[in-house]
């Protein structure tokens, strides 16, 4: 692709000289090698298998593995890369009881006993929820988030309070 956009005959021309962002999404090791080499953000989609062989969503010790993976990979590209992380469910604490099903749509092995294990669910007052982004964006080194649609206007308050 960098080559593509780099080429001058290349139409539509990107806005960018050279082109725009790239992002590889990925979990296995080979393709966030291939990500920490060539994208200009890695996105850890946090979505591993269940025991049901069906996705779920990561627990902290292995986003935080796979985190501190790829800032190792990124070596000298540390700065320049960004890390995404994709957040598969949010609530308040009064839609608790639904958010399961709110993350099961993207992720349909994952169980209302993980709800409170997984760092990529999030559940709270939106300041509390604020908090834990800030904390997880510290101890990660997490760029930015990725909200799926459904929980958009449930993380609109955060924003307000992340600015």
């Amino acid at each position: 692709m960098r080559k593509l956009y780099a080429d001058p005959g290349y139409r539509p021309a990107p806005a960018r000289p050279e082109g725009p962002a790239v992002l590889i999404a990925a979990w296995g090791k080979r393709l966030l090698r291939m990500a920490a080499q060539h994208a200009d953000v890695v996105s850890l989609s946090g979505a591993v298998p269940a025991k049901s062989g069906l996705p779920t969503a990561a627990d902290p010790d292995t986003l935080a593995e796979r985190a501190e993976y790829v800032r190792a990979l990124l070596g000298e590209r540390r700065d320049q890369v960004e890390i995404n992380v994709a957040i598969w469910g949010v609530a308040s604490p009064s839609e608790r009881d639904t958010l399961g099903q709110q993350v099961r749509a993207f992720l349909p092995g994952f169980t209302d006993d993980q709800i409170d294990a997984t760092p990529t669910v999030m559940v709270g007052t939106p300041r509390q929820i604020a908090e834990n982004v800030r904390e997880f964006r510290e101890r990660h080194g997490i760029t930015y988030f990725t909200v799926q649609e459904p929980a958009m206007e449930r993380f609109a308050p955060v924003i307000e309070l992340l600015k």
